[in-house]
């Protein structure tokens, strides 16, 4: 998102997040820190969550970030 080093054992997000979220790849972007909490609880949250959602449908086609 920001260009930081994330290491390898951080959390991933969950796109989408709430009731739709799943461990599969194609719901999942590692963000740094700072971003997962902009994207929960910052001001730029609707940037941060289009972004992860146009990276995985770049990723993964119309599975990405797909709510069940």
């Amino acid at each position: 998102m920001c260009g930081a080093y994330v290491p390898r054992d951080e959390k991933f997000h969950h796109e989408p997040c709430g009731i739709y979220k799943s461990d599969e790849a194609e719901k999942a972007v590692t963000l740094c820190k700072e971003c997962h909490f902009d994207r929960h609880h910052g001001t730029k949250a609707a940037d941060v969550r289009q972004k992860c959602v146009e990276y995985l449908h770049k990723l993964y086609g119309e599975a990405g970030a797909k709510k069940e």
